[in-house]
């Protein structure tokens, strides 16, 4: 899959071949180590599974012939993901390949140790709901609206009629499902909502996952109000 996300599940399809021009490959073997328990699944193919590996065996392959073991497992927590496989048969010595995917952050892990889990919940008590921690650089178990000194929460400024936001965004917010979207009002009324088009915007980078987002807006309006929507669309 192209995005793998800590805390849920993913298949790996890994394709054999025997790619030999005259040995046909009996008794063929297949073993991986795996940081988690892993469901494996395949044609013909009879494994057997421990905590941090599997065993995984099929008669054999004819010559030209190819066949596939998927390998469906959850990783927990974000970082990069290291297996190496050990690949056999009773004509063919033994190879190993090593395997090494990221795995990317995700709510779900972002939340693992917390009492409340969801989106609104907030262990801390700091009135910053976790998908607002998660979406702005914040730290769900610590009581602060700060992260290094700097406000996680959006900031507004005015200069006559110039307003200028910033907000905090993580680099890659789109593979981890979240859209961070400007909305503006005059009148504060439930229904007065609408997605704001700044008239120009520019992000600098802060570290390694996080980005200010600073965008300006000129208006006419006597009064105008804004907020940044963030949504999660996780799976």
């Amino acid at each position: 899959p192209p995005v793998l996300r800590a805390g849920y599940p993913f298949t790996l399809n890994l394709a054999v071949a025997n790619t030999g021009l005259v040995e046909d490959a009996n008794n063929l073997k297949l073993s991986a180590t795996l940081p988690a328990t892993a469901t494996p699944g395949g044609t013909l193919w009879v494994s057997s599974v421990t905590p941090s590996s599997i065993q995984s065996r099929r008669g054999g392959l004819d010559t030209g012939q190819s066949s596939t073991l998927s390998l469906t497992m959850t990783v927990p927590q974000p970082g990069t993901f290291n297996s190496t496989l050990t690949l056999s048969a009773d004509e063919f010595a033994s190879t190993n390949q090593a395997l090494a995917i990221n795995i990317i952050g995700s709510f779900r892990s972002f939340t693992s140790a917390l009492t409340d889990r969801s989106t609104s919940g907030d262990d801390d008590g700091d009135n910053i709901s976790n998908l607002l921690e998660y979406a702005f650089n914040g730290d769900p178990t610590e009581n602060s609206q700060l992260n290094g000194g700097t406000s996680i929460l959006p900031t507004i400024t005015r200069d006559g009629s110039t307003f200028t936001i910033q907000h905090l965004r993580r680099k890659d917010f789109v593979a981890r499902g979240l859209a961070y979207q400007l909305k503006s009002s005059s009148t504060l009324s439930t229904n007065s909502w609408a997605n704001a088009t700044p008239d120009s915007t520019q992000t600098a980078s802060l570290n390694a996952n996080f980005e200010m987002v600073t965008s300006t807006f000129s208006t006419s309006q006597p009064s105008q109000f804004f907020r940044v929507e963030v949504i999660l669309t996780e799976n």
